[in-house]
């Protein structure tokens, strides 16, 4: 199984996959933790490291991105899915 979420200690547009390790502190990730009864899947770690512009972590995860941000997202997942496409 893989998961894919936010990362705030990785830039923006890079991501890291790694097997059972994903941030100490993930609201999303602790459900999903809590209900499977285990960290061991796949985490694709897509990073939002950004200008904050002085926001707090939370303040910033659930702020609107601006159009450049939002357009490395949708790169990095399009090569993240073309990636694991190939692994088939």
């Amino acid at each position: 199984m893989y998961v894919c979420h936010d990362d705030l200690d990785i830039p923006l547009g890079k991501f890291k996959l790694n097997f059972g390790k994903g941030p100490l502190v993930h609201n999303g990730l602790l459900s999903i933790y809590e209900q499977l009864g285990t960290k061991d899947f796949w985490h694709i770690r897509i990073g939002i490291d950004a200008d904050r512009g002085g926001k707090t972590p939370e303040e910033f995860v659930l702020s609107r991105w601006r159009p450049e941000e939002r357009a490395a997202i949708k790169a990095l997942i399009a090569k993240i899915i073309q990636g694991l496409n190939g692994q088939n």
